[in-house]
């Protein structure tokens, strides 16, 4: 039924009327009946009014043969259910049921007066309503008016429908049989219905042809425009499979959906099985720097923009670390807003930056180290030893440097020649290290002077400990490429931060000073600076 119009308006038509006439018909029932009932009312009053006089005598003179025919007169009437008449001298004469039901609320009462003198109430006249027959009345002309007026309104419902039919669905339908018969891209106008040229369906008419002739232009538009995406699409394609840049798209929960060839060759074959069988963020298992990777993702977040980064790719690879710089950006809709909810996506690409990271890490290696023996410089241990002083106290943590300056190197130099001076430089390093903690600065200041510096709770007798570890490795025997040893051994001066420290450089000048003072008492020893 919903498919027909004028199904439709003539059940909807009949529901309103049908709503209309059982308002309408409930509305007239009770006027009616309440009407009849004071007209009813009304006319027992005037009755009463009818026989006051002859009443009025009966009261007066206590005549009961007068007021027994003005009892039955009025007893006559279909509308009495009862009568009574009483005088103030104890004349009483009723007919019907008397006098249980004198007190109803109903009941038509006229005060008897005095013939002879006006105002003198002599007696009462009562009479009782016949409430069944006025309301049988009541009921029956209250019906009649309803059903009249339910008649009329179910016509006019029967004359709208059909001249709905007529001057409104007819026509309608006439169009839409025209419609169906145009096929998209076509020029075919559709007629318009006799006598509605100037009416609204004749403006309906003209406006469908004109977007007809529209729609005609939307669609050869559309060809047009649809020929050139597919070149755009063809290009943006090979452009994107040929990238050597690898290019990913993830959803919402960071799962791959789709990655160009250089991806997955950058990635390579165990990581990137690993990744697409992922249920959680591929990134976190791309890449080493977890923390990196979830701030450059809340970062997109907010923002809706992109963030971008150097991160280590966790390839599984033999041949060293594989870095790339990655950039996140969130991917937008046409209007140029970040694309929220379930569609919600990430645009990832990444750029091998390996041999450029390997560049950049040998250039900051050679700057902060000896070339030889591959300890810090100078100006790099300062640097560090600044740091830990900043942290340092005069409590539990103290940064105590111990300056080495070799003994009896000059002469191996001397003797040997400057390679056999290089092996013994390489080797008192290689003992520094195994003899140190991995955290402690370690570096060589020039020649064959070496700074130690170390951090942490403070003793002397930690620290001379640790000095005497030294002097005992740096005593050893060492082998020179020729396969002669030779023995050296190192003067040690030591300083230890405090709460009046002024800095590292009078750290320094108090260990080198320390230092000096073991040379001149004999060297190969050590001694804690004041």
């Amino acid at each position: 039924m919903r498919q027909y119009l004028h199904l439709r308006i003539a059940v909807t038509v009949a529901f309103i009327s049908l709503l209309v006439a059982v308002v309408t018909s409930l509305v007239s029932y009770h006027f009616t009946y309440a009407n009849t009932q004071q007209h009813a009312r009304e006319s027992l009053e005037q009755l009463a009014k009818t026989v006051s006089r002859t009443a009025n005598i009966a009261s007066y003179l206590d005549n009961k043969e007068i007021a027994q025919d003005v009892t039955y007169g009025l007893s006559r009437s279909e509308l009495v259910e009862a009568v009574s008449l009483t005088s103030v001298t104890g004349l009483k004469t009723s007919l019907g049921s008397f006098p249980e039901k004198l007190s109803r609320k109903d009941a038509v009462r006229l005060a008897l007066e005095s013939p002879f003198s006006p105002g003198e109430k002599t007696g009462e006249l009562t009479i009782l309503p016949n409430r069944n027959f006025i309301g049988h009345r009541a009921r029956i002309e209250a019906l009649r008016s309803a059903l009249i007026l339910t008649g009329f309104i179910v016509l006019v419902a029967l004359v709208i429908t059909h001249v709905v039919q007529i001057m409104f669905i007819l026509p309608l339908h006439q169009v839409a049989e025209s419609l169906k018969a145009v096929l998209p891209g076509e020029t075919l106008a559709i007629a318009t219905p006799k006598s509605h040229d100037c009416d609204e369906i004749g403006g309906l008419v003209r406006y469908v042809n004109h977007q007809l002739e529209l729609v005609k232009d939307t669609l050869d538009a559309e060809r047009q425009l649809r020929e050139v995406v597919q070149v755009l699409e063809r290009r943006f394609r090979m452009i994107y499979e040929r990238a050597s840049i690898g290019i990913f798209l993830l959803d919402q929960d960071g799962r791959l959906i789709m990655a160009n060839p250089s991806f997955r060759r950058i990635l390579g074959g165990a990581l990137l099985e690993e990744i697409e069988s992922a249920k959680g963020n591929c990134l976190e298992l791309m890449f080493d720097q977890a923390e990196s990777v979830v701030q450059m993702l809340r970062e997109v977040a907010l923002d809706a923009g992109s963030a971008s980064g150097d991160l280590l790719l966790k390839t599984g690879l033999q041949e060293g670390e594989r870095w790339v710089h990655c950039l996140l950006t969130r991917v937008m809709d046409d209007s140029g807003e970040a694309v929220l909810g379930e569609a919600a996506m990430t645009q990832v690409i990444i750029n091998d930056i390996t041999e450029r990271k390997r560049h950049e890490q040998a250039i900051s290696f050679e700057a902060e180290h000896d070339p030889l023996t591959h300890l810090l410089n100078r100006r790099a241990a300062e640097r560090k030893l600044t740091d830990c002083l900043g942290k340092a106290d005069s409590g539990d943590f103290n940064v105590v440097l111990y300056m080495i300056d070799l003994d009896n190197f000059k002469p191996i130099n001397d003797s040997f020649g400057h390679e056999a001076g290089d092996r013994v430089l390489v080797e008192v390093a290689r003992r520094l290290k195994a003899n140190l903690r991995q955290g402690d600065v370690i570096a060589r200041l020039g020649g064959d002077e070496f700074l130690v510096g170390t951090s942490g709770p403070y003793a002397p007798e930690i620290a001379a400990l640790v000095a005497e570890k030294l002097l005992y490795a740096l005593n050893e025997m060492i082998e020179l490429p020729d396969g002669s040893t030779v023995k050296i051994g190192a003067s040690i001066g030591i300083a230890v931060s405090g709460a009046h420290s002024a800095g590292l450089a009078e750290l320094l000048a108090r260990a080198d000073h320390a230092m000096y003072q073991v040379k001149a008492k004999g060297r190969c020893g050590y001694q804690i600076g004041g």
